[in-house]
């Protein structure tokens, strides 16, 4: 990957860890971090932040949340707003997760909302895209790719507080990975993508594009070594310190 892009390691913890065993894997992770050029964020559930903004303060490892909802404030029962995750100590979100798009319906105007709003509360954004099995079967994958990030970008958006994932919904926690050709492939069309939407050809080079879908430490090298994939979004593998740590050492 070009040396002007910084690679990025998140781990998405998902649903998952009791408070207690969250802080024992930031206290592990802190541990074992490799020497790295790579940013490395966790991103666990909403009650974890606050304690372990403590754990990792002073340390190479930033914290996450796992998305914010659309609205600043309001009635909104059982929501956490941005500015909520800011003051518990995350500076990153993850938006658009293919999970938060089947479970509860976000769609493309609702993702938009919650980046626009992220970023005015100083978060930078890991928004999301990917196709399902049978788009990718029918060979329309790129087509979605393209729906999906014309549905949510403009040039109002800050793309200096935006990296994009590329997570195929077909690879999330299937054990099943796009080959490195395949996910290169789609990293090269985001770019592509950024560059139409934004109308500055410099961008697409600029931005960050990970890799989300089953990446473990058998196959990070291998994915990380592509030219155009700047790092991953870790899920399953995140939740073992010492294999997060090892995807984070093939991260140079």
């Amino acid at each position: 990957m070009p040396t002007t892009r910084t690679p990025i390691i998140a781990g998405n913890w998902k649903m998952n860890s009791g408070i207690k065993e969250g802080i024992q894997r930031c206290q592990e992770i802190v541990k074992h971090l490799p020497e790295t050029q790579a940013e490395v964020v966790v991103c666990p559930p909403f009650p974890h932040l606050y304690p372990l903004s403590e754990v990792l303060k002073n340390t190479n490892v930033m914290l996450g949340a796992q998305t914010v909802h659309k609205k600043a404030s309001g009635a909104y029962t059982g929501d956490v707003g941005a500015f909520m995750v800011v003051e518990a100590g995350a500076r990153w979100v993850i938006i658009g997760h293919s999970e938060r798009r089947q479970y509860y319906g976000e769609t493309g105007a609702d993702i938009r909302e919650k980046i626009l709003l992220a970023q005015n509360n100083g978060l930078t954004v890991i928004f999301c895209v990917g196709e399902r099995l049978e788009e990718r079967e029918s060979n329309v994958y790129l087509d979605v790719i393209t729906r999906q990030m014309n549905e949510v970008l403009d040039p109002s958006i800050n793309f200096d507080q935006l990296v994009i994932a590329y997570e195929p919904v077909w690879s999330i926690g299937t054990g099943k990975t796009a080959s490195p050709e395949q996910a290169n492939e789609v990293h090269m069309h985001i770019r592509q993508c950024i560059n139409n939407i934004n109308g500055d050809k410099t961008t697409g080079e600029k931005i960050r594009v990970i890799y989300g879908g089953s990446m473990k430490p058998e196959n990070a090298a291998e994915l990380l070594a592509q030219s155009d994939i700047d790092g991953g979004l870790i899920g399953g593998a995140s939740l073992d310190a010492k294999d997060f740590c090892r995807i984070i050492s093939h991260a140079n």
